[in-house]
């Protein structure tokens, strides 16, 4: 069971791997706009905003102080 788990969950983070790359190919082809200006900025974001949300929560993280100090 556990294999499937680990599988459904690199299933899940690969899905977001097309989507990541047409991201970053629109918002490289429209160097020409601002980040202001650019269409793709904000799908950009929102984009890696998901693919981290979900790294986040299939592999959760013990949390460690950034000052050694748990």
């Amino acid at each position: 069971m556990e294999q499937h788990e680990e599988c459904f969950k690199d299933h899940q983070i690969a899905a977001h791997a097309k989507r990541l790359a047409l991201e970053l190919e629109c918002l490289l082809l429209s160097i020409k706009d601002t980040a202001a200006q650019s269409r793709w900025w904000d799908t950009a974001h929102e984009a890696l905003e998901q693919y981290q949300a979900d790294i986040d929560r299939l592999y959760p993280q013990p949390y460690v102080s950034p000052f050694g100090k748990d």
